[in-house]
């Protein structure tokens, strides 16, 4: 009797897609800084990211098309992933660009108080 033994296993959720569509509410937009933390985040995914902005699909996964996606402040665009974590990663990067708003207002608070700081009230 022949007995075929089949190695691997297959991932019931490899075929897995979500999307969501989402706005850049930042001032500066996705330029390059934010744009390679974005990317950053987007590859500790298994799933495959995309952007859909304005009729095109650029990769979530490289920083050139991030920047070529031209993600200014009130840019809508849809993030669509395939793959066993596709949820997980939308609303991981969906969260992403939230706090990222954050992060821009709380830098500028800073570098106003720094200012504030280094500004020698003597001189008045």
């Amino acid at each position: 009797m022949n007995i075929r033994r089949i190695s691997g296993r297959t991932d019931l959720h490899q075929n897995q897609s979500a999307e969501k569509e989402v706005e850049v509410i930042n001032r500066l937009g996705l330029h390059a800084r934010p744009a390679s933390d974005f990317v950053r985040c987007a590859l500790t995914f298994r799933s495959q990211i995309e952007l859909q902005v304005r009729g095109k699909t650029w990769s979530a996964q490289r920083v050139l098309d991030v920047l070529l996606a031209a993600l200014s402040q009130g840019t809508r665009f849809t993030i669509v992933a395939r793959g066993p974590d596709a949820q997980h990663a939308v609303d991981t990067l969906a969260v992403f660009l939230q706090h990222l708003a954050q992060l821009e207002a709380d830098e500028q608070a800073s570098v106003r108080a720094n200012r504030l700081q280094r500004f020698d009230f003597d001189d008045l």
